[in-house]
């Protein structure tokens, strides 16, 4: 903490955080993109989830995640049962409820392995 020797304000100065063990963080303070961002993490899940490509347009990545199986999977495999149940699609596209069921899912497990939520 410092204050300001004319307002008398403690400003907070934050540390950087560690990476996680998923993986080294990127780095944003160089200016990246949030297109760069996405390549990186579309990178990653494909990293982990042996035998998976990912489409590399942002369209179709959003519409291929949408379901959450990838999701659910990429956490899955950070951590076995993080994820306890995953709805995969039958012969059609997953049902929305199921997918939000997906999506929750993996949401929860971020916050069990300690991700911290961003605004």
């Amino acid at each position: 903490m410092s204050k300001s020797a004319i307002s008398g304000a403690t400003t907070l100065t934050r540390k950087p955080q560690q990476p996680s063990a998923i993986g080294s963080q990127p780095n944003l303070s160089n200016g990246s993109t949030t297109g760069s961002l996405v390549d990186s993490m579309r990178k990653v899940i494909e990293g982990k989830l042996a035998g998976t490509k990912l489409p590399t347009d942002r369209d179709r990545l959003s519409q291929e995640l949408s379901s959450g199986v990838y999701l659910c999977n990429f956490a899955n495999k950070i951590r076995i049962r993080a994820v306890p149940t995953v709805f995969t699609p039958s012969e059609a596209n997953l049902s929305p409820l199921k997918a939000k069921r997906n999506a929750d899912g993996f949401i929860a497990a971020c916050k069990r392995l300690g991700v911290p939520e961003v605004c």
